[in-house]
C-alpha cells in the first residue's frame, strides 16, 4: 500500500525531545518504505477562517481538524493509506512497531497513568496517532462534527473537538482503537527515570497489550524536567520498551487493534494504601467512608 507519514510542529526553537521524537519517526517511515511529509504552522490553513476564528490561538484544537484535513486531501491525492504521529510520539522499538492496517481506519486506546496521593487511571481514545487506509465516511462525519461544533458552541479546551469527542463517538461508532502507542504521563516518565517500577507496572497491567512508542505528553514539562525526560527516552530505547511490557508476563504479542477501553476514570485504591493504614492507623471504617466517593469515579 502506498502510505504516507504525516506530521506537524513548529519550525523555530524546537525542543530536542520533539527533535528526537520525530526523528525515531521519520526513522520508522524509511524503515517500512513510508513517504513522509512535515508541515510547520501552514498546516492550519486547511481548516478555514471560520473555524482559526472560532479555535482563537489554541493551536492544538486548530490542529484536532487540520490533520483530519490532510488525511483526507492526501487519500485523495491517491495515497493508500495516511498515518498521523503527533510530533511528540518516540518510537523506541522501530522493529515491532506497526500501523499496518489494510483497510478502514483506527483512532487509538489511551491509558494515563499518574500519582495524586497514590496512583491514579484514567482510559480514553486518542488522536495522537490514527490511520485511515482508504476513504470512509466517518471522516467525512467526525470533520462535519467537528466544525460544527466549532460554529455552534463555545469551544472551551482541546478535549472538546479532541479526546473527549472521540471517546464519546466510539461508544457509538465502534472503531477499533490501536493498542502499541502508549501516553506516559509525567509521573510515568519520571518513574522510569528513577527506575521506580510501580507506575510502569500499573500503566502495563492496565493497558493490557505491549507499547513500543510514546506519546510523552511534551506540552506538560517545563525546561527543568528534560533532563528525567531524556533519561526515560534512553531507557526505553535501550530496553525497546521491556522497562513497560516485562509486567505483562512473556512479552506476549499485542493485536494492533481493540474495540474497548474499559473504565473511563478511576483511582486504584488497593496499590495506593501503604502497608501502614492497613495496620489501623487510619479510622476502621475509612474504605466505608470514602467508597461512595470511588464509586462515582467508576
Amino acid at each position: 500500500m502506498r502510505t504516507l507519514v504525516i506530521q506537524s510542529f513548529r519550525t523555530e526553537t524546537v525542543p530536542p525531545p520533539i527533535e528526537r521524537c520525530m526523528a525515531s519517526v521519520r526513522d520508522w517511515a524509511k524503515l517500512n518504505g513510508y513517504d513522509y511529509e512535515f508541515r510547520g504552522d501552514e498546516l492550519f490553513e486547511v481548516c478555514g477562517a471560520d473555524y482559526l476564528a472560532c479555535a482563537g490561538d489554541n493551536k492544538r484544537t486548530i490542529t484536532n481538524l487540520a490533520r483530519l484535513e490532510w488525511i483526507r486531501s492526501s487519500l485523495a491525492d491517491g495515497y493508500d493509506r495516511a498515518i498521523w504521529l503527533d510530533a511528540d510520539i518516540f518510537i523506541f522499538d522501530q522493529a515491532r512497531f506497526s500501523l499496518d492496517i489494510q483497510g478502514g481506519y483506527a483512532f487509538s486506546k489511551e491509558t494515563i497513568v499518574w500519582w495524586a496521593g497514590g496512583p491514579m487511571v484514567s482510559h480514553a481514545t486518542h488522536n495522537a496517532a490514527l490511520v485511515f487506509a482508504g476513504h470512509h465516511p466517518d471522516l467525512d462525519v467526525i470533520i462535519k462534527l467537528i466544525r460544527h461544533i466549532a460554529a455552534t458552541r463555545p469551544l472551551k479546551d482541546n478535549f472538546q473537538v479532541g479526546v473527549k469527542l472521540l471517546t464519546g463517538l466510539h461508544a457509538g461508532l465502534s472503531f477499533p482503537l490501536l493498542t502499541n502507542v502508549g501516553m506516559f504521563s509525567p509521573d510515568t516518565i519520571h518513574s522510569i527515570a528513577r527506575q521506580r517500577p510501580t507506575l510502569s507496572r500499573i500503566l502495563a497491567k492496565e493497558h493490557g497489550f505491549p507499547i513500543y512508542a510514546a506519546n510523552i505528553a511534551m506540552t506538560n514539562y517545563d525546561q527543568a524536567e528534560h533532563r528525567d525526560l531524556g533519561r526515560a527516552m534512553d531507557i526505553l530505547e535501550a530496553t525497546g520498551g521491556r522497562v513497560i511490557n516485562r509486567y505483562l508476563g512473556a512479552d506476549p504479542p499485542a493485536p494492533l487493534l481493540v474495540d474497548e477501553y474499559g473504565s473511563t476514570f478511576r483511582p486504584i485504591l488497593r496499590p495506593s494504601l501503604p502497608r501502614r493504614v492497613a495496620n489501623g492507623l487510619l479510622p476502621t471504617n475509612f474504605k466505608q467512608r470514602i467508597a461512595p466517593l470511588f464509586r462515582a469515579f467508576r
